[in-house]
């Protein structure tokens, strides 16, 4: 009888319908209310971390050749390391409430545009030993924002979540400033919400500013993260 019912009406199982129930003298089984099933939000993440040159102090020097007689000590955190803080917190974050993400950088210094730190695929161990090593791999000439969002832009958009952000971390200044705008413009209208986490001097977010996208600034790691909670539990919820 299941079966013969089964293309009419799924499942046993739900709320007893009260105007249903005379249907059991009746020998047929439809005695459930169905109810049409909700598609609840799902939200992918991506995460476009600045490597270039600029992010740079001579502590980070230091750990990208090796060099051992650069003398480090009394230097504050430079922006490179507040970059990867904040991108290692908000891995974190979203590994413990379960959001897909994948963390790209890009502006390394073997002279490729991206790197990747983890994809969908990836677990989050992986992600938190690759986020640790970044330093090392840091040093780019130019700082190609506009190229980076196009390839991450499109890795995203791929995505099967009905929401998508992306949070690019950087120093502030693209090598392209129309370019960037132009890009980020552009995947907007498709549906990826883009939000800049920028760490340095709020002069660095004036073209963020004019250009009327999203942003939260500070000069390090530790003034940024209320900043940056924020805007994730906001674009999140």
């Amino acid at each position: 009888m299941q079966q013969e019912e089964a293309e009419a009406f799924a499942s046993m199982r739900g709320n007893l319908g009260e105007s249903n129930l005379h249907r059991v003298v009746l020998g047929d089984t439809r005695i459930f209310v169905q109810h049409d099933d909700v598609e609840r939000p799902t939200t992918a993440v991506s995460l476009v971390v600045d490597l270039s040159r600029s992010t740079m102090d001579m502590a980070d020097l230091k750990h990208s050749t090796g060099e051992e007689s650069i003398p480090t000590e009394g230097l504050a955190p430079s922006r490179l390391r507040s970059i990867i803080e904040s991108a290692t917190l908000l891995e974190k974050v979203l590994d413990r409430i379960g959001v897909p993400r994948e963390i790209l950088g890009f502006a390394p210094r073997m002279g490729v545009l991206m790197s990747m730190v983890r994809s969908f695929g990836d677990d989050h161990q992986t992600a938190i030993a690759r986020l640790g090593g970044l330093r090392r791999v840091a040093g780019g000439g130019q700082t190609p924002i506009a190229e980076a969002i196009f390839h991450a832009g499109r890795r995203l958009a791929a995505h099967g979540a009905n929401r998508k952000v992306m949070f690019v971390l950087t120093d502030g200044v693209p090598s392209n400033e129309e370019k960037a705008v132009e890009m980020t413009k552009y995947f907007e209208r498709y549906g990826v919400r883009i939000v800049y986490l920028v760490i340095g001097n709020l002069s660095a977010t004036a073209w963020l500013a004019k250009a009327r996208i999203p942003f939260a600034q500070a000069k390090t790691c530790d003034e940024i993260c209320p900043a940056l909670m924020n805007k994730a539990a906001t674009l999140l919820s």
